[in-house]
């Protein structure tokens, strides 16, 4: 019986019943618990979930600490701070995932408590994760303890110091900024990484010089030293990080093109001249590294980058590796005829940045335009695009409306609602569109619609809706799509019908068609015949065999009476061939107006 209550109280309180967990011996279970308290985000939690920061395996422990710092009642700073105050030595484990909640946190009362932690503490590892957690918080009072970090004689502690580093970049204050400098020569790189980081962080001008010459740095850091000199903005550096662009570390070619780009302006012409100088020598890694930053640069740039893509094929790569700073200026160049397909090839290698400013472009006036915009956005694939691409099915210029259904259906089923609404909107030009998206995304809740479509007023929707049913391929559309064959009054429509009706290529369902072929019209049985002769039909008795043979006959009458009509007319039968129109092309015409 006590076992039924205690069943029940765990039932009651789900939170009792995710603390035992915790004990479960499966690490999925104690996983799942884990990730479930941090969910519920309660201050009872944060003990077991402390406990389980030393679990055994890996999953658990790294989940259990995440799970500490979106527990955010006021109650739990305080548990997670008095575990600070825990100087057992078995409990380090347990401070320094109360430190690392804690930064996470972000919470003020915190601060003193890892203060002391970064002052007191015995192991490194534990100082280190409150120092990133002061950094974290930004609070001043924690500026001075972290100089006297990084004015400590450390010999293996690189760690702390590389956190205290990043924590001073954080905190902003330029108080910081002498100390940052003396990092900046350490003989370790990922200290030397850290306070270039900081440095450019804080942006007093004080660092420009050292970090140029840190640029001759030829460890990773380097990297973070070009990044620091572009968030500085001093064109000091400009020089130096163009020659960067000539290094044959990629990784620092893209640093520096992404420091050239926050220089801004100033880098136009600079950055033209290298790309120039880069294209003359053929060295295709510092051409593309130079259009890199130029797109980086953005607005201020487009009108060279607009003459980069006129005069240099390939460029649209090097400008699309700049990402969402080469929008603008991509989308300045879209307006210039000549170069506005290589324009929005970048755009689209760009990608989902470029999205908001190509739906604009959908509503300009000039139809080309929206034509790229439209074919751009398909490349894309965004599903952000699909109500303005639903709506663009009604465009007026048939291109226009065709690209925009491609796009739809490239996006594929979430477009599939819109789409469907489409079809009953009064402007046959989008049901039109919407049935060719429809088939180019070929989800099966599209049939009952598009069957539909089939009785549309107007023949192109009708042909489009016909077409998407043989793409689709659904067996359910088959009869509907006889009738339309046999009652349809306009060709294509038809045509579109048979198509689909041999896409289909059911001859199990074949029975209406088999009777059509003793339809009064002549038409019908004509198009009739060639659908079941395309379906690889043959007539299943005697009766049918001989109905087969006259309107296969009749088939063959009416064709040679379309071949005479032509030649009478004064057409030749190879008039229309490939070979005869090249020979009409190489034929010179005699100017107008000279015998």
């Amino acid at each position: 019986m006590a076992k039924d209550e205690r069943s029940r109280e765990r039932s009651a309180d789900p939170t009792a019943k995710l603390l035992s967990d915790l004990e479960a011996p499966l690490w999925w279970v104690r996983l799942n618990a884990v990730n479930a308290l941090g969910e519920i985000g309660d201050a009872s939690a944060v003990e077991p979930l402390l406990e389980a920061a030393l679990d055994h395996d890996d999953q658990v422990r790294e989940a259990a600490v995440r799970a500490l710092h979106r527990v955010r009642d006021p109650q739990a700073v305080e548990t997670l701070a008095g575990t600070l105050r825990d100087s057992h030595e078995k409990a380090a484990f347990r401070r320094n995932a109360a430190a690392f909640a804690l930064g996470k946190i972000g919470d003020r009362r915190a601060v003193e408590p890892l203060i002391a932690v970064l002052v007191d503490e015995f192991y490194t590892f534990v100082r280190a994760t409150a120092a990133r957690a002061l950094g974290e918080i930004g609070d001043e009072r924690a500026l001075e303890p972290l100089l006297q970090v990084l004015q400590e004689d450390h010999i293996l502690y690189d760690e702390l110091v590389r956190e205290a580093a990043r924590a001073l970049g954080w905190i902003g204050d330029r108080r910081a900024v002498e100390a940052l400098l003396t990092a900046l020569a350490s003989t370790d790189w990922t200290v030397r990484e850290a306070a270039a980081t900081a440095l450019g962080n804080i942006g007093d001008l004080r660092a420009v010089e050292p970090l140029v010459g840190a640029l001759r740095d030829d460890m990773p850091a380097r990297y973070e030293v070009a990044r620091a000199l572009g968030r500085l903005g001093d064109v000091r550096a400009g020089e130096p990080l163009l020659r960067a662009l000539r290094d044959k570390d990629p990784k620092f070619r893209r640093a520096a093109a992404e420091a050239i780009g926050m220089l801004g302006a100033p880098m136009v012409e600079p950055t033209r001249a290298v790309l120039q100088n880069a294209v003359e020598s053929d060295r295709t890694a510092t051409t593309l590294s130079a259009l890199e930053a130029l797109g980086r640069i953005g607005r201020p740039a487009a009108e060279a980058i607009a003459l980069v893509l006129r005069d240099l094929p390939g460029a649209t790569h090097g400008l699309s590796e700049a990402g969402a700073p080469a929008v603008d200026p991509l989308m300045l160049a879209l307006r210039d005829k000549t170069v506005r397909e290589a324009a929005g090839y970048a755009l689209a290698k760009i990608g989902a940045p470029a999205v908001e400013p190509l739906l604009e472009a959908l509503k300009d006036d000039e139809s080309e335009l929206r034509r790229v915009a439209v074919e751009t956005l398909r490349s894309i694939g965004d599903s952000r695009a699909i109500e303005p691409l639903v709506a663009t099915l009604g465009d007026e210029d048939p291109e226009i409306r065709s690209a925009a259904a491609g796009a739809l259906g490239q996006i594929g089923s979430p477009g599939l609602e819109p789409l469907l609404a489409a079809l009953e909107r009064q402007d046959p030009r989008a049901r039109e569109g919407a049935a060719q998206a429809l088939g180019t995304i070929r989800d099966a809740r599209a049939v009952e619609p598009l069957m539909s479509g089939l009785q549309d007023d107007d023949p192109k929707v009708r042909e489009e809706a016909a077409r998407a049913l043989g793409r689709i391929g659904d067996k359910r559309a088959f009869d509907r799509l006889v009738k339309a064959l046999i009652e349809d009054g306009s060709y294509p429509a038809r045509q579109a019908a048979a198509g689909a009706l041999v896409r289909i290529g059911d001859l199990q369902l074949a029975g209406p068609l088999q009777r059509a072929l003793a339809h009064e019209k002549a038409r019908v049985r004509r198009e009739v015949a060639q659908v079941l002769e395309q379906l690889g039909w043959t007539p299943p008795d005697d009766t049918y065999a001989q109905l087969w043979n006259t309107v296969r006959s009749e088939v063959s009458e009416h064709g040679d009476e379309i071949a005479r009509s032509k030649i009478g007319a004064g057409a030749t039968p190879a008039s229309g061939s490939k070979r005869e129109k090249r020979r009409r092309r190489r034929t010179p015409r005699k100017p107008k107006g000279r015998a």
